[in-house]
């Protein structure tokens, strides 16, 4: 006799984190590691999708517009990824999640991302660090945001998964303590030349224009301007794409060499209060109100130059004359 294969929306969720826990357990394998960023992504949407759902069964289409109670309950529909997940959250359901949380979430669904297309790249540290981070973030959101209004049965279940993540949790702090033991004085040595990892978000990268070597993840990279894109991404959350509406490039040409590796709001292991515009390329390092548009090209130019046109554009005024 068949029988029916059936997962609530909280059940399927925790299904997925604690099948993403059991492979981060021991000594992971990249095969391990592979399923425990892909079903502990899973988990992160569906649990943020159970709390959009109890403000109203449409927020979950990508359509709210187009949606059809018999489509949701046959699961025959084009869902939200986690980007609108978060957006909605916060604009409809006014659930704010803290910035931390939102970034470790992001990571995570950019970890998974890259498994669909590239395969797995990323050193084990790093995923067991993203990952570690994304279960505090869920551990506070199931807490806050979903045990309010929960049948006995779902309390049950959050009761059990919460007890599986903080022991997990525990296991992923140790490791994570004794890598930075391990790494820290090195860092604090170097702490001019030390900023945020795009990988693994540790400030831990340590870079010298022509290479940069991230201590906590290991990850190299040998392109400066790769390395300026996938910064601006991973850890500014800006994109080219965006430059289409209006936005700033996400990559500026630095004033000192011309080289488009030049990038704003960099945080600095020796100053990690104040953001900094920081070159990847030349190291040139200044503070955000010391740079500023030229006033003809829009090109970037320190503040205390004298005239208010870079000196491009004066010499073009020169020759003219």
């Amino acid at each position: 006799m068949s029988q029916n294969i059936e997962f609530p929306p909280v059940e399927n969720g925790l299904d997925y984190l604690e099948s993403a826990i059991g492979y981060l357990q021991g000594s992971p394998s990249p095969h391990d590691l592979k399923y425990a960023v892909l079903h502990l992504q899973a988990a992160a949407e569906v649990l943020l999708k159970v709390r959009l759902m109890r403000e109203h069964w449409s927020l979950v289409f990508r359509s709210p517009d187009k949606a059809n109670l018999v489509d949701f309950k046959s699961g025959d529909f084009q869902s939200i990824g986690l980007e609108e997940a978060l957006t909605r959250l916060k604009g409809i359901a006014t659930v704010d999640l803290p910035v931390g949380a939102r970034e470790s979430l992001k990571a995570l669904a950019k970890e998974r991302n890259k498994l669909q297309h590239f395969g797995l790249v990323t050193q084990r540290i790093a995923i067991e660090s993203i990952a570690g981070k994304v279960l505090d973030a869920l551990l506070c959101f199931i807490n806050e945001h979903l045990r309010p209004g929960a049948d006995q049965d779902e309390l049950d279940a959050f009761d059990r998964i919460q007890d599986i993540i903080r022991d997990e949790m525990k296991r992923i702090t140790a490791l994570v303590k004794a890598r930075w033991e391990r790494i820290n004085p090195e860092l604090d040595h170097l702490a001019e030349y030390v900023i945020t990892c795009p990988g693994c978000l540790q400030l831990a990268l340590l870079h010298d224009g022509s290479r940069a070597h991230c201590r906590f993840c290991d990850r190299i990279w040998e392109d400066m301007d790769d390395l300026a894109v996938e910064y601006a991404g991973s850890v500014l959350h800006l994109s080219w794409y965006e430059v289409q509406a209006g936005a700033e490039p996400p990559v500026r040409a630095c004033p000192d060499c011309g080289h488009e590796t030049l990038l704003a709001d960099v945080l600095v292991r020796d100053d990690p209060t104040n953001s900094n515009w920081l070159c990847l390329n030349c190291g040139m390092k200044t503070k955000e109100n010391d740079i500023r548009p030229c006033t003809s090209c829009s090109e970037l130019m320190h503040h205390d130059e004298d005239s208010v046109i870079c000196s491009s554009c004066w010499e073009a005024v020169i020759s003219r004359d």
